[in-house]
């Protein structure tokens, strides 16, 4: 599994036996669940998935069963997380691009009704008002679920661990961005409790540092108490001394 840092991960070099296709990607669902193990084997999904992109981004079956492989739920490293944010992204550009999406909004035309088209919608049969609308309906169930898979891939990303600027594309989902912003909020509340009670942990402490000075000063006043009157009686005994000895002589 050679995937030296720095290598592009959609580049045309085969760089091991993954790319050519001699080893299969499911044999990534058997690697031992350690930091090292699953750094790489997402790597190589990533590479597996990019250099498949033109096919793989609208087979949302194989999508489904591809993207467990890389237990995105446990990854912390945002260096992996981007591109595989930037992946989905792709893929919900493909998703929304799509010609479902057309029928889709043509669908809400038919059941609201546009001014600006009302014109040529009266010029339809009510047959085939029908008939477009089973269509339609018949696509928006298929459109339903690939936007589960994607949504549900977007959710086991630790997004919230990217910058600002990786969300700012049109390709992002609503509810993505939504989380993305309650995440921020939380974040930063998260932060401020911990500055508070950091804060209130420095002032307690700094409350004690200051009792013990305080205990410290008066001991040291003490003591100088004791040595000044240590001092007088040193010299008072001297000064017995002396008188003792003038007596003596």
């Amino acid at each position: 599994l050679n995937l030296p840092e720095g290598v592009p991960l959609d580049n045309d070099v085969p760089d091991c036996l993954w790319d050519s296709d001699k080893l299969d990607i499911a044999l990534l669902d058997h690697v031992v669940d350690t930091h090292d193990n699953m750094h790489l084997a997402r790597r190589v999904l990533l590479r597996y998935l990019l250099k498949r992109r033109s096919v793989i981004v609208s087979d949302y079956t194989r999508l489904s069963k591809l993207w467990p492989l890389g237990r995105w739920e446990f990854c912390e490293d945002p260096l992996l997380i981007r591109p595989a944010f930037d992946f989905l992204k792709l893929c919900f550009k493909v998703l929304r691009t799509s010609p479902q999406a057309t029928t889709t909004a043509q669908f809400v035309q038919l059941n609201e009704g546009d001014p600006e088209q009302g014109q040529s919608l009266a010029a339809h049969t009510p047959t085939e008002l029908a008939d477009s609308r089973k269509q339609t309906v018949a696509a928006i169930a298929e459109c339903e679920a690939p936007e589960e898979v994607l949504f549900a891939m977007f959710a086991s990303l630790e997004f919230w661990r990217l910058p600002l600027q990786c969300m700012m594309s049109p390709w992002v989902p609503a509810q993505v961005l939504s989380c993305y912003s309650v995440a921020q909020h939380q974040s930063v509340e998260t932060r401020t409790r911990i500055l508070r009670e950091e804060n209130a942990e420095n002032v307690r402490l700094l409350t004690e540092m200051k009792a013990t000075a305080a205990g410290l000063t008066t001991q040291v006043r003490a003591l100088k108490d004791g040595e000044q009157s240590a001092k007088a009686k040193i010299r008072a005994l001297e000064a017995e001394v002396a008188r003792l000895k003038e007596r003596g002589t």
